[in-house]
């Protein structure tokens, strides 16, 4: 046999056996470990058997003495051998390391309790519920053995003392429920007269009042209800949810009118969400019980609160707010001014977060209507006139500009007879961002004065901006014409017909420049003028 066959065996002998090893640890694993058992044949093996044990357990603990899961394993062989006072003094060393584990009290309170030394378990509860009286579980693991006992007297005690700490909600509750158990209900009225002053919300004062409904009588409940709202309101946390529960305990009872005050009431001093959430129970009131108006009524508000939903999820959807501010402005919803007012400096505070002008006319309608209403409501002219100011600011006029706005200021100033605060608007609009609309309500607000050297000038500004368009030249042409300046008109036809019609050559590029210049030239002497903006 050559050294390349005994190569080749002994990697064939090594394979073989790897995959032995692996079958023999797959065996094993499937083979549950099995603990030696002890056989003990007399005291004597009994006693150095616990000798022995007792040494693993007190080395361990040398080793670790915070291993709280090793305190409690050597404790339970001591309460398997039936040495209780041992066990006890385990546990005692175990507290002495740490004194917070609450599984500690636990399991040393069960050990006392399975060994039917209740007193021990009192104890031991006690102690707990000292040290760590923030922890629940300790107090209804003493609750629980007192009543398991049938010690109502005794569990009712431990309540009391617990509830000295300020436990949670559901501590209280627990505490009712166990009086009703034993209908102790004069009890559970004395716990919630407390429980409604630690906790004063509306879930509470829900809770006594569907406790009275299902122990108590008419009186009672109503009572609650009363006690609750004034409570409620003074601390500021009514809710919908408390006074639609009114509301139907009253329905059962027929009480129309109690209904009727309790809805007008919630809907006067409830904030707009919680008086959504009373709407549809209303709107479904009013139709059943209501009048013609106060079916009216409940649709405007029933919309009022759409609208506000709406507004509140997309602030910037400035076709609601124009709906909303409508409706809000009718007379039959009977808002204050001053609300009103509110609402539309609320709306106008949305300014819009696009730079495009398609998203900006909205906008600027609310704002009209805002100059709408307070011309309904007065004429104070220094208020539209801030206001009007105030829309001017904020319109980007390098990008775009609104010619309604400047048109309806001028009117105001006109309808007022400030004559010279309409140029200066006017002026102003032509100076920042010259629109062709703003400038023909110039020429004919000029024009119906008979100031035909203003409108000159008005047209010379339309023509330096819009020179590419031919009805601004048929209009200064048609002017010249009316009044009779027939060379001037002549003199215009030319110089647009050169200007529109003649390609756009370095000629043209000359032409466009000076035709200004021309047009000035043109002008009889007149009386010098510059605009209110100018000046400025």
């Amino acid at each position: 046999m050559t050294e390349t066959d005994i190569d080749k065996l002994s990697e064939v002998h090594s394979q073989i056996t790897a995959e032995q090893l692996l079958s023999e640890a797959y065996e094993y694993r499937q083979t549950p470990l099995k603990t030696p058992d002890y056989k003990i044949a007399d005291l004597d093996e009994l006693h150095d058997f616990e000798r022995r044990k007792r040494q693993e357990y007190e080395d361990a603990l040398r080793r670790n003495r915070f291993d709280i899961g090793q305190w409690m394993r050597y404790a339970q062989f001591e309460v398997d051998q039936h040495d209780m006072p041992r066990a006890r003094s385990i546990l005692e060393r175990a507290l002495e390391v740490d004194n917070t584990n609450v599984s500690l009290w636990i399991r040393y309170t069960h050990f006392e309790i399975k060994g039917k030394n209740i007193n021990h378990a009192r104890n031991l509860l006690e102690r707990a519920t000292s040290v760590l009286p923030r922890v629940d579980k300790l107090w209804y693991q003493y609750v629980s053995v007192e009543e398991n006992l049938g010690n109502v007297i005794a569990a009712r005690a431990v309540f009391r003392k617990w509830l000295q700490w300020k436990p949670g909600f559901e501590v209280w509750r627990h505490y009712i429920e166990f009086e009703e158990r034993y209908k102790e209900y004069d009890n559970c009225r004395l716990i919630f007269e407390k429980y409604t002053t630690v906790y004063p919300n509306a879930s509470t004062w829900l809770y006594w009042a569907a406790f009275e409904k299902k122990h108590g009588d008419a009186t009672n409940v109503k009572n609650v209800y009363k006690l609750g709202l004034n409570g409620i309101y003074e601390l500021g946390g009514l809710t919908a949810e408390f006074i639609l529960s009114w509301i139907s305990w009253e329905s059962t009872i027929g009480e129309e009118v109690a209904i009727r005050r309790l809805f007008e009431f919630g809907i006067k001093t409830l904030n707009e969400n919680e008086v959504r959430k009373l709407q549809d129970d209303y709107s479904k009131f009013v139709k059943k019980y209501g009048s013609t108006q106060d079916i009216e009524d409940s649709v405007l508000n029933g919309r009022k609160l759409k609208y506000e939903s709406k507004l509140s999820s997309n602030p910037e959807d400035f076709e609601t707010w124009c709906l909303y501010l409508d409706l809000i402005s009718d007379p039959l919803i009977h808002l204050p001014p001053s609300e009103i007012e509110k609402k539309f400096e609320l709306a106008i505070s949305k300014r819009p977060s696009s730079s495009r002008k398609d998203d900006w006319l909205p906008y600027i309608y609310v704002w009209f209507r805002y100059i709408t209403w307070e011309k309904s409501r007065s004429e104070d002219i220094e208020l539209l006139r801030s206001i009007y100011r105030r829309v001017i600011k904020i319109i980007p006029h390098k990008s775009f500009t609104f010619p309604k706005v400047w048109i309806g200021f001028a009117e105001l100033e006109v309808k007022h007879n400030n004559l010279a605060e309409a140029r200066r608007v006017l002026g102003q609009s032509m100076g920042m961002c010259p629109d062709k609309e703003v400038m023909n309500y110039y020429i004919t607000l000029e024009s119906n004065m008979n100031q035909f050297d203003r409108v000159r000038t008005i047209f010379n500004k339309l023509i330096e901006n819009f020179s590419d368009e031919e009805d601004c030249w048929e209009a200064y042409v048609q002017f010249e014409s009316q009044l009779g300046e027939t060379e001037r008109a002549d003199a215009l036809k030319n110089l647009s017909r050169e200007y529109l019609q003649k390609p756009d050559d370095e000629d043209s590029q000359i032409a466009k420049a000076e035709h200004p210049k021309v047009l000035e030239s043109m002008s009889p002497v007149r009386v010098p003028f510059k605009s209110r903006f100018e000046e400025g």
